[in-house]
């Protein structure tokens, strides 16, 4: 069985990173990790590629679904599926907006900062900028 999902040409690790039940890496760290397990972070141009496919949010699960079968709210061969796992803000343990918003780091840096996507039930955008040393969740991309 396959462990991803192929989107705009692109094989999208079925589920987030997640080692020794941490779900919330800083950006060096996701970079590290994604580059041991000989696959990539999205780049900010592939995150809005992947909004624009379409999304809905799932309350259900409290996350939002991506690809062309987003709409049916159901695992299909189209879509993924990413919880709002909130984010962690640098030099503190407290996870923040858990169940309610997704932070996902892209491969792009913009010293000091990294570019990212977020979500919540309402809005889906690529931003431009935050502290790589916050906590944020991670989808792989197969090389």
């Amino acid at each position: 069985m396959k462990d991803y999902i192929e989107i705009n040409g692109l094989k999208w690790d079925k589920e987030n990173l997640v080692i020794d039940d941490k779900e919330l890496f800083t950006h060096d760290e996701a970079l590290k990790l994604a580059k041991s397990l000989n696959k990539r972070l999205p780049s900010f141009k592939e995150f809005k590629e992947l909004i624009e496919t379409g999304s809905t949010y799932d309350k259900r699960k409290t996350g939002r679904w991506f690809g062309s079968d987003s709409n049916l709210l159901s695992k299909s061969k189209q879509s993924i599926f990413l919880p709002a796992a909130g984010e962690r803000l640098c030099k503190d343990s407290i996870e923040y907006s858990k169940g309610y918003l997704g932070y996902y780091w892209s491969s792009k840096i913009n010293y000091p900062y990294a570019r990212y996507m977020y979500f919540s039930s309402s809005n889906v955008l690529a931003y431009y900028r935050n502290n790589r040393a916050n906590g944020m969740s991670v989808r792989l991309i197969n090389i």
